[in-house]
């Protein structure tokens, strides 16, 4: 936008979204790198980090990022965080869900890897060896049909 003296509706026509959508990922630009990483990698959404720029405090915009990544919270119980450390109150780290990822076998642990590795986006194998379901995650339609085309 800066090299070619662009606003955000230029932009938006230019590359065919609309400018609500050209002006959300701007906004992801203001996240913390670890919190941009995350997002570039697949291992959290937009609405994840949106939620997480919603953070008053850059301290708990830390901590936010690492219940929603390693807790696998959703964006309606991410944005509920939001208001609690907002508030003030210190959010307690649950063990369930980390307790869980302990107990999954290191095969499964191995071949999420390398799901995660070949997509290039959050992958998780729920069940076992013998029997189980894979959930691929994708994040526009875009990302859905190089999804596709990496299967096909």
């Amino acid at each position: 936008m800066d090299a070619l003296s662009y606003n955000q509706q230029e932009l938006a026509n230019k590359v065919g979204k609309k400018r609500s959508t050209v002006a959300n990922s701007l906004r992801l630009l203001n996240l913390p790198q670890d919190a941009q990483d995350s997002v570039s990698s697949g291992s959290i959404t937009s609405g994840h980090a949106r939620a997480i720029l919603a953070v008053l405090n850059p301290a708990d915009q830390k901590i936010l990022l690492s219940r929603i990544k390693n807790d696998g919270l959703s964006v309606r119980e991410a944005e509920k965080m939001v208001e609690d450390l907002n508030k003030g109150k210190r959010i307690q780290n649950k063990e369930p869900k980390v307790a869980s990822l302990k107990n999954k076998e290191a095969d499964i642990l191995n071949i999420e890897q390398k799901f995660i590795d070949r997509f290039g986006t959050k992958v998780q194998v729920k069940g076992s060896m013998k029997k189980g379901k894979i959930e691929i995650s994708y994040y526009s339609p875009d990302d859905l049909e190089r999804i596709y085309d990496i299967i096909t």
